[in-house]
């Protein structure tokens, strides 16, 4: 059986508690994953707490989550790796910060060296930041 689990944002979770996931995480769950109402679950919040959890209601542009139970979260390795990454072209970046993130990295820099030849003017950098949060959070 699989074991899915869910980052649920900037939500911060108890016990007992219902909650409705973030739109984006709500498709995913719904028509990615197709959880249906009754399926079991881990999430986890910001504050690193891990829970099991049941989807108690699936209406059509969300996701409704009980959280039950508040389980030990996986251990975090006791080194605070900071990696900086130099600016990798198209698709080698989302690869590097995900496997980076698998392997434990707490932060990820990216830097624009001087041999590089990817070049973000400020728009297109904050775009690209929060498409590397994203890789970051689905590598969770």
């Amino acid at each position: 059986m699989r074991r899915i689990r869910l980052f649920v944002g900037d939500e911060v979770l108890a016990a007992g508690q219902e909650f409705t996931l973030p739109e984006e995480l709500a498709h995913y769950a719904r028509n990615v994953l197709r959880l249906e109402q009754g399926a079991e679950l881990q999430v986890f919040d910001v504050d690193g707490r891990e829970f099991r959890a049941r989807v108690t209601a699936v209406p059509k542009r969300a996701l409704t989550l009980l959280a039950e139970q508040q389980i030990p979260a996986l251990p975090e390795s006791p080194l605070a790796l900071h990696l900086g990454l130099g600016l990798l072209r198209g698709e080698r970046m989302d690869w590097a910060i995900q496997k980076a993130t698998e392997l434990g990295a707490a932060s990820i820099t990216p830097l624009g060296l001087q041999r590089c030849t990817l070049r973000l003017d400020a728009d297109r950098a904050e775009s690209r930041l929060r498409h590397w949060r994203q890789v970051a959070v689905s590598a969770c």
